[in-house]
């Protein structure tokens, strides 16, 4: 944080970086869907710990970390999350500015689960209503203009696995069983062993999110894989490894990714954590 330690953020590390970074993922810089999931994972310990102070230097990092990425118009109305921004925090020029999009259904999601975790662990120094509802904004603009019924030939395994991630804390019930039995049914292409390649931990994203279904079916499926992997690695420790993989350093996280989807509990939507109002209109006023 800028108060803190002088910094914000969290660069990505690649080993090729420049000052004005570029518009696609060549050069260093800091990615929101990296971010995320940083201070979520930094919230899940903090909650595992039961540390109260963890979760409020989270929140705080959560503060910082928006106010850079979080793009408005000349009215103070949010427009959009920048998905990548240089490593110094400044905006990359080429990209323009950000519109609507599925990084702002994560964020909505995580800083929610941070503001009930502050809640549960009674943290109540700050509080992140006003992120929330400006992330909540630009949410549902992403949410009514593009969460469709995915094209099977187009479906993403981590994408989708990173979407029934998501719909564990999206609401109301009814609509929220609707989407994810239209999500449900691209199960089988979205954990395609055979699809993997040399990206095993974009296959993992996809099992994960089986496993967050609460659909019987996809469990089943999610964890079949699961089994077989780890059976295979009872005997051979690169099981998992394509050979693409290890030219492209990737051995880390397809582990982190496999690991994760032995013990989903980090992943998984907890008791205290309520659903969230967002398949509403746009226009409709918060209750």
């Amino acid at each position: 944080s800028d108060g803190r330690s002088g910094y914000v953020g969290l660069r990505i590390g690649k080993l090729e970086a420049r000052s004005e970074s570029d518009a696609g993922m060549a050069f260093d810089g800091q990615y929101w869907h990296y971010l995320d999931k940083w201070l979520f994972a930094n919230s899940r310990l903090a909650l595992y710990l039961e540390d109260k102070s963890m979760v409020g230097e989270v929140m705080m990092d959560a503060k910082e970390i928006l106010e850079k990425f979080l793009s408005v118009n000349n009215n103070g109305t949010p427009q959009g999350l920048h998905w990548k921004l240089n490593t110094d925090m400044s905006p990359i020029v080429s990209l323009g500015r950000p519109r609507p999009s599925s990084d702002a259904v994560s964020a909505y999601v995580v800083y929610n689960v941070i503001e009930q975790t502050a809640k549960k662990l009674g943290y109540t120094k700050h509080s992140l209503e006003k992120e929330i509802e400006a992330l909540r904004q630009v949410a549902l603009q992403y949410s009514h203009a593009q969460l469709q019924i995915p094209n099977p030939l187009l479906v993403d395994p981590l994408g989708w696995g990173l979407n029934m991630w998501e719909l564990q804390w999206l609401g109301p019930l009814e609509d929220k069983e609707h989407v994810k039995h239209r999500f449900c049914s691209f199960k089988d292409r979205a954990m395609d062993v055979s699809q993997a390649g040399g990206l095993p931990f974009r296959l993992y994203g996809a099992v994960l999110g089986g496993l967050l279904s609460e659909d019987m079916p996809t469990f089943k499926m999610a964890k079949s894989i699961v089994n077989d992997i780890e059976s295979k690695l009872n005997t051979d420790s690169n099981a998992d490894q394509g050979a693409i993989s290890k030219v492209h350093g990737l051995f880390s996280i397809n582990r982190v990714m496999f690991c994760s989807t032995i013990d989903p509990w980090a992943f998984s939507r907890q008791p205290h954590e309520e659903l969230l109002d967002f398949f509403v209109s746009p226009i409709e006023s918060k209750s």
